[in-house]
């Protein structure tokens, strides 16, 4: 559970690249899910300005609570460099994984 509050305007910002990035889904809208899409697909412009508007604490939380299948094994690494949350490639922990019947996927 993310505790850090997203601004109005990184919330205005997730609104607005909403369909790119989550163009399979009419549901619910889930601000975590917007901003791990944006982070995974790496834009450049994009991923700057989440950055900024979302602030390094809520992306440092949204990563440790990412759910399995949010990001590749390049961008995982990517953001915990960015984040400050390992300064070395053996550091990085391992992408979360989903585990069904006690087997790891």
């Amino acid at each position: 559970m993310i505790k850090t509050e997203l601004s109005e305007e990184a919330k205005e910002f997730l609104r607005s690249v909403e369909k790119f990035y989550i163009w399979w889904d009419d549901g619910e809208r889930d601000y975590q899910r917007i901003a791990a899409q944006v982070m995974n697909f790496e834009d450049y412009e994009d991923n700057m300005k989440l950055l900024k508007l979302a602030g390094k604490e809520y992306l440092k939380e949204l990563i440790k609570n990412a759910k399995p299948g949010w990001f590749t094994k390049y961008s995982w690494g990517y953001w915990h460099y960015i984040l400050d949350l390992s300064s070395r490639y053996e550091d990085i922990p391992p992408l979360p994984r989903r585990i069904i019947d006690g087997i790891k996927l």
